[in-house]
């Protein structure tokens, strides 16, 4: 897949489902239907810089790829990505 097919389809994720505000009217920004599995072998560094761009978007599900093959089940969150991944 193109960079610009992949783009595509975000920004039409994020734009289908971007919330920014909940039902009591506090802004919250969030983009839960789209995820990311970090790397593990990442410098802290690299690792502050991918959690702010992250954030930035408002994407939600956010693990490290450690924190899943480290637990039997893996997070909430990167069995969420996971399941997502495959569906496609």
């Amino acid at each position: 897949m193109q960079l610009n097919a992949l783009l595509a389809l975000l920004k039409d994720d994020r734009d289908a489902n971007f919330v920014e505000k909940d039902a009591s009217g506090k802004t919250v920004n969030r983009w839960a239907t789209t995820g990311i599995m970090t790397a593990s072998a990442m410098s802290n560094e690299a690792a502050l810089l991918t959690h702010k761009w992250v954030r930035m978007l408002g994407i939600v599900p956010m693990c490290n790829q450690a924190e899943y093959l480290t637990r039997t089940n893996g997070s909430k969150s990167c069995s969420i990505i996971w399941s997502r991944c495959h569906d496609k």
